[in-house]
């Protein structure tokens, strides 16, 4: 069978403005079984894998960060839908499943997706869970390094995957005489 789907009817979520918002998508916050989550492998055939990648660093720094700031898994749950044989494939939080495994966490914070199977809005729901893997994975934006520098320079930044100033060659753009 597929993972469930919880029976609530509406997740209870607002938006405001003119936010699209699919009315008919159900998801649900709630707590699951480490061992009920499987990475995205590309396993649903509809979901491409996750192109992210990571090193053991990776791993060991976001470790780190859960074990320093345990509830904040709590403000960043793991996005999963129902996949296979009653597990949940996670779309959004593959790095911090990873994590949670190698710390040997028994349960992890997730939002459930309810894929409605065959339903009239499957294929809306299933672009939003697409969308939303890659924004969950995206970066918008550029650091200010000064204020990095000066302002929060008293935090470990870079063991939470801030990046550090890097001296790069600036490329000499005077003009050459012919």
């Amino acid at each position: 069978g597929n993972g469930r789907c919880p029976k609530e009817e509406t997740d209870g979520l607002k938006t405001k403005g003119n936010h699209k918002r699919n009315e008919s998508m159900r998801k649900e916050r709630m707590t699951l079984k480490v061992s009920s989550l499987v990475q995205n492998n590309g396993q649903l055939g509809w979901l491409p894998k996750n192109p992210r990648q990571w090193t053991q660093t990776d791993i060991d720094r976001t470790k780190a960060s859960i074990q320093e700031d345990t509830d904040f898994l709590e403000d960043r749950p793991l996005l999963v839908c129902p996949g296979l044989a009653g597990k949940y494939v996670v779309f959004g939080g593959n790095l911090r499943l990873t994590a949670a495994r190698s710390l040997k966490l028994k349960e992890v914070p997730v939002v459930v997706y309810c894929l409605d199977e065959g339903g009239p809005e499957q294929d809306e729901i299933r672009e939003t869970v697409k969308r939303r893997a890659m924004k969950d994975n995206g970066s918008f934006g550029a650091w200010d390094y000064d204020a990095l520098a000066n302002e929060w320079d008293d935090l470990p930044l870079a063991d939470w995957g801030v990046p550090a100033w890097e001296n790069e060659p600036v490329e000499d753009l005077t003009p050459k005489e012919k």
